[in-house]
């Protein structure tokens, strides 16, 4: 995603909308621009820091940091009743990578999981997607 994003600005785009699963664009969060599994991973530690810093139990934490999936994970959160605020958490912090790494860029992400149902959007990303979207029925 780092290289892509680096390409973008040398080939003058303004702007740049990723959409993708939840279990690749959260490694952005922990700063993670190269996303392939073989580089790195980091999906837990970024949950498991996401729901500590909103506040999640020990324990909910052991679960999350255990969890085989991003899936899981999501299905936890759901449980507690902590998704959304961990989400968002996460969803911001990938949006701050964005800009870090690509500051001449108008970025954002959409994060989706189809299997746990969710997606959450980072602070641009509705307005880039109404861009991308306008005049289409």
């Amino acid at each position: 995603i780092g290289a892509a994003l680096d390409d973008a600005v040398r080939l003058g785009f303004s702007s740049v909308l990723l959409v993708g699963h939840l279990g690749k664009l959260t490694k952005l969060a922990a700063g993670i621009t190269d996303t392939h599994s073989r580089t790195a991973d980091g999906r837990r530690e970024v949950f498991v820091t996401h729901a500590a810093l909103q506040g999640a139990p020990v324990a909910l934490l052991q679960k999350l940091y255990e969890a085989p999936t991003t899936d899981a994970a999501v299905a936890l959160l759901q449980e507690a009743g902590m998704l959304e605020p961990v989400l968002s958490a996460i969803a911001k912090a990938v949006g701050e990578t964005l800009a870090h790494r690509a500051p001449d860029l108008e970025t954002g992400a959409i994060l989706f999981s189809q299997a746990a149902g969710v997606s959450v959007m980072t602070d641009h990303a509705p307005q880039l997607l109404a861009r991308q979207t306008r005049g289409r029925g």
